[in-house]
């Protein structure tokens, strides 16, 4: 390197190689096929239920079938027994469909800006029974020492549990269950006390008239909706709203309705109301929604 000046030799030293313009093609191609396995990852729209998908494949299947022929995007349905895989949706900002308790779809609504889809008709309530048999149990304080069996927190049967037993004596135990129906099925013993909707209490009182007696009530609200991604497409969203409110849809959707609803019938989109105070239960617990 003799005869050049020190700057000459570290511009050489330091050059950069000239580009491949191979390099340059791979790069973009590689980024063209994770665009894609990304863009197919992300091109069906999410619909949340409370329900299991194994006991359920073929009303899925049918249903998944049926929405996606009629909407923009496709439609896969999420199954779950409990509203904790809903919620992790939403707070990842899935632009999914959310089949939720009245709660849920005013918090989503009306501080979320999420969009009403459908609305079930008919009350809906909580109770908290004990069996007729147990003489023992006639009012609330006489449940010290029981054992009352309800579904996780966030649900709106332990919400009603929380304010009707936390002004009792500590003695009052909590037991929490994947399936408060499962337990009212098949008489638990290891349940003293239940605390279930309305649309349970009335198949309890036709399976075995008599056998359970009610020692607190829930106010009643409106009942489950249906509510769609404040992002999600109009196109689909409004093909949604249009099929799921078809009353010709009415007997596909029945083993859903059912699940929650005695009626089992929609409402009306002009009648869809979802009240912005039915989310107070859920304030003490998400002090930042106040």
């Amino acid at each position: 390197m003799a005869g050049m000046s020190q700057n000459a030799v570290y511009h050489q030293l330091h050059e950069r190689p000239m580009a491949n313009p191979w390099h340059a093609r791979y790069r973009a191609l590689f980024g063209l096929i994770l665009f894609a396995v990304w863009n197919a990852a992300h091109s069906e729209v999410p619909l949340h239920l409370p329900l299991q998908k194994e006991p359920h494949a073929a009303f899925f299947n049918t249903l998944e079938a049926q929405l996606s022929e009629h909407a923009e995007t496709p439609i896969t349905i999420n199954g779950g027994d409990f509203w904790q895989l809903s919620l992790n949706a939403i707070r990842r900002g899935d632009k999914g469909l959310y089949w939720v308790a009245p709660h849920f779809a005013s918090w989503l609504v009306h501080r979320h800006k999420f969009v009403p889809v459908a609305q079930l008709e008919g009350p809906l309530y909580y109770a908290l029974v004990v069996r007729a048999e147990r003489t023992d149990l006639f009012d609330l304080t006489d449940l010290a020492g029981s054992v009352v069996c309800t579904q996780h927190a966030m649900n709106m049967d332990s919400l009603f549990a929380s304010r009707t037993l936390n002004p009792l004596p500590r003695s009052v135990q909590r037991a929490v269950t994947w399936s408060v129906g499962e337990r009212l099925r098949t008489d638990d013993e290891r349940c003293d006390a239940l605390v279930i909707s309305n649309t349970q209490w009335q198949e309890a009182q036709r399976q075995t008239p008599g056998q359970w007696i009610k020692l607190a009530q829930s106010q009643t609200t409106g009942n489950y909706s249906l509510v769609a991604h404040p992002e999600l497409g109009e196109v689909d969203i409004a093909a949604i709203k249009t099929w799921v409110n078809d009353p010709a849809n009415a007997s596909l959707l029945n083993p859903l309705w059912h699940s929650i609803s005695e009626d089992g019938a929609m409402k009306q989109e002009e009648q869809i109301s979802i009240a912005e105070d039915a989310l107070a239960p859920l304030l003490p617990y998400w002090q930042s929604e106040r």
